[in-house]
């Protein structure tokens, strides 16, 4: 494999230790490795990747130098909420339902209302429950209790009906 010189490996050797991002990080070391004479098949399997991936970053480095290792932006549709929203978006959710919500705690369907109203972001069901996983909310959360419930009309209510074998009726005993 051929690497053109267009650093030194001092140089390399510097931007790996430079490099915040880890695939960046792996690639410089490619072209590292590739030019202290390795194979495609020992980076690879010294980096847990292809040879088909080794190549692919030798070629881009031998064409661009260094710049050519870094991730480019990705195409695709922009996100509905900005980075500088999510912020007040944990906010809102942190501080629970609202009066004005109508309810005692915040659905999915709620939350993509808030997104639409108070934020201007439209999403789908999905897209919502996508984003309330990248902000590191979970869906499996104890059920809330109801501003009006009655403690101690619960605990009656449970101790009358627990384990009372006298309110049951037997399917036996209908026959």
């Amino acid at each position: 494999m051929r690497v053109k010189g267009h650093d030194s490996a001092e140089g390399l050797q510097a931007a790996v230790r430079a490099a915040t991002d880890a695939n960046v990080r792996d690639r410089i070391r490619m072209v590292l490795h590739a030019l202290e004479g390795d194979t495609a098949q020992s980076i690879a399997q010294r980096l847990g990747c292809s040879e088909r991936v080794v190549r692919k970053w030798i070629q881009r480095y031998n064409a661009q130098e260094i710049k050519g290792l870094q991730t480019a932006p990705r195409s695709g549709r922009p996100r509905s909420l900005s980075a500088e929203e999510e912020p007040r978006l944990r906010e809102r959710l942190n501080a629970g339902a609202r009066p004005e919500d109508g309810v005692c705690a915040l659905t999915g369907e709620d939350i993509r209302r808030i997104l639409r109203e108070e934020f201007g972001a439209t999403y789908s069901l999905s897209g919502t429950y996508l984003l309330l996983h990248r902000l590191g909310y979970s869906s499996l959360v104890p059920r809330p209790r109801h501003p009006k419930h009655d403690a101690q009309a619960q605990a009656e209510f449970e101790k009358n009906t627990a384990g009372d074998g006298a309110s049951r009726v037997s399917h036996a005993s209908r026959r």
